[in-house]
């Protein structure tokens, strides 16, 4: 069972666990397991720096899960394995059969630290269309959609995500890696202008999906839209194209920025 992009509730013959995450994030918290005529049991999830779990203990603090990991998130050792556990990487759910890592999107290989399959966003994604992020020990893929450095720079500067919704994702409204003849001349144009391609007012948090959204908003979702096809990319050069001073450039990402605030969709190539 599914919430989002989130596993929230994983069912076996006899036994179901349910899964609590850090909000705005696919960081595991806890979990609870109930096992078929047996009372319910809480686990709580110890994670480092990005998320990924190194340990799980019980509720009286006793460890029943730990692991050490090699530097793409591959298991070194198992030192404690009373309780099975299968969260990896933040948004990463173990195949103990294949030992590849489920990651919403497409399936990744921790021996190699690559994805098995190219990004679904083709190069809108960035150069290496099976790549995770640029540092395991600083960087952090959920959905196996990551453009690289300048989705964290975004991020950074467009502060705090919006809360009381799910998945949260930073957009940029002229797309910083896109081969696209169009997005690279406006990104020149920016360039000329003096606007820094991951400044505030080329982006806006938009929902991963539209049940993301939160409560009452209308925001573009970032998936499934069609924000990342040929539509969107016609629409935002023929808005920004013609603008030749600084101020009117930012008005027209302004615009832009209102559209998807309130909902713009684009047509889908089929």
């Amino acid at each position: 069972l599914w919430q989002g992009l989130r596993m929230l509730r994983e069912e076996t013959p006899g036994q179901s666990i349910l899964y609590l995450y850090e909000p705005g994030s696919y960081a595991p918290l806890a979990r609870v397991d109930q096992v078929e005529g047996e009372g319910q049991k809480v686990y709580y999830f110890h994670t480092d720096q990005i998320g990924t779990p190194l340990e799980l203990t019980d509720s009286d603090g006793k460890i029943v899960w730990q692991a050490t990991y090699r530097s793409w998130g591959e298991i070194e050792q198992l030192t404690v394995n009373q309780v099975m556990q299968h969260m990896r990487f933040q948004g990463q759910y173990c195949d103990l059969e294949t030992g590849l890592h489920y990651n919403a999107y497409r399936y990744y290989d921790p021996q190699v630290g690559r994805f098995v399959t190219q990004d679904p966003l083709s190069i809108d994604g960035g150069m290496n269309l099976y790549g995770y992020a640029l540092n395991p020990i600083l960087w952090l893929d959920p959905l196996g959609l990551s453009c690289g450095s300048d989705a964290k720079k975004l991020a950074d500067s467009l502060g705090s995500k919006p809360v009381g919704g799910g998945q949260y994702d930073a957009h940029h409204i002229i797309m910083s890696n896109s081969k696209d003849a169009r997005m690279i001349a406006l990104r020149k144009q920016m360039k000329e202008l003096g606007i820094d391609i991951n400044n505030r007012k080329n982006g806006i948090w938009l929902p991963n999906t539209e049940s993301a959204r939160v409560p009452g908003t209308l925001a573009t979702p970032h998936k499934g839209a069609g924000i990342h096809g040929n539509a969107y990319k016609q629409h935002v050069y023929d808005t920004l194209a013609g603008r030749t001073t600084k101020k009117d450039f930012l008005s027209g990402l302004a615009e832009l920025k209102e559209q998807l605030n309130s909902g713009k969709t684009f047509a889908v190539r089929r």
